[in-house]
């Protein structure tokens, strides 16, 4: 057993070998990931450039837009890089299969590992760029909490490109069909509509996204506020059920217990009054919560990003072993 396990890691090992030496040969895609990060993160860093964490309404929307759509349209230029390196080889890892060269298993645990470090790079350097343009949280904490989150998710997505590639036949196939799980995930992530808001019939995809899971992670790691604001329109806000908000709410270290108001109309009653408009207090994590479903669960949503990550390889395991595409 012993042997077996040497023997196998010695397969890994040239197995990850002859991937880094492939995405250092084909460096004209692993450089566009590299560049997109860079001009994606500057990109959106320019977008919202010192604003900071979001303390109003308009800018919790603003960065909520901004973050889905930058991770949304990286982790889908992750995918394709991943879909052009692996139908490349595809037909050599066939013909070296058939001959027993190597298991399957070292294949898929090579390939798995040897993109990391790309991915680590790329996402990185994008992530870097946007969070300190931006000007988020000082919190060492939260930063690394984001940090392992996207680099996470952009891995789910490249490792769906690895599935693509063993499973469709052709580059433009697979295309598409990324594109169709970029807007499946993009649709059911909590940010196009609100979880609560999904009919229960449609409930089960939001948990089939990993963006929800990335983006519930990353903005609440931002934004969690241990208080609540009592919604009560007096002249000074009460919190956690009539307390001083200064004795239980941490203003200083974090943002998302900033207080801000929501307007609310209050309905007439019979021909006495009219309606009129109130303002609630609430604070900027309560206002979260409230229109995008959105929970404080950072370190979950990594196991549950992992678990995408792990499920993706294992499905591209029993497709390279049972699916053949090779060309005749």
């Amino acid at each position: 057993m012993i042997i077996s396990i040497n023997i196998l890691i010695n397969y890994v090992g040239f197995i990850i070998g002859r991937w880094l030496t492939l995405h250092w040969r084909l460096s004209s895609l692993n450089l566009t990931r590299i560049y997109a990060g860079l001009v994606v993160g500057v990109a959106c860093g320019l977008l919202l450039l010192r604003v900071g964490t979001p303390t109003s309404q308009s800018e919790v929307q603003s960065f909520l837009g901004l973050s889905f759509l930058q991770s949304l349209f990286f982790g889908f230029v992750s995918s394709i890089i991943a879909l052009q390196s692996l139908i490349k080889e595809r037909n050599v890892f066939y013909r070296e299969k058939n001959t027993k060269m190597y298991p399957v298993v070292a294949y898929v645990f090579g390939s798995a590992l040897s993109e990391i470090p790309y991915i680590v790079v790329s996402s990185t350097l994008l992530y870097v760029i946007f969070y300190f343009m931006v000007g988020l949280s000082d919190s060492t904490e939260a930063f690394l909490q984001g940090l392992v989150l996207y680099n996470l998710f952009i891995l789910v997505n490249a490792y769906l490109g690895h599935v693509l590639a063993s499973g469709l036949t052709t580059l433009p196939l697979c295309v598409l069909a990324a594109t169709g799980f970029s807007s499946f995930w993009s649709l059911f992530s909590g940010f196009m509509i609100s979880v609560e808001q999904i009919p229960n019939y449609f409930a089960w995809a939001t948990y089939m996204c990993p963006s929800y899971f990335y983006i519930d992670g990353f903005i609440s790691s931002q934004l969690f506020c241990s208080c609540e604001v009592d919604p009560i329109p007096l002249p000074i806000p009460t919190c956690d059920g009539g307390l001083n908000c200064n004795d239980v709410c941490d203003f200083d270290n974090s943002a998302g217990c900033t207080i801000i108001s929501i307007p609310f109309t209050v309905p007439a009653v019979g021909n006495v009054t009219a309606p009129t408009v109130v303002n609630i207090p609430i604070n900027v994590w309560q206002f979260v919560q409230g229109a995008f479903g959105f929970d404080y669960q950072p370190e979950k949503s990594m196991y549950r990003l992992a678990v995408f990550a792990i499920t993706l390889k294992v499905i591209d395991f029993l497709l390279l072993t049972f699916v053949i595409k090779a060309k005749r």
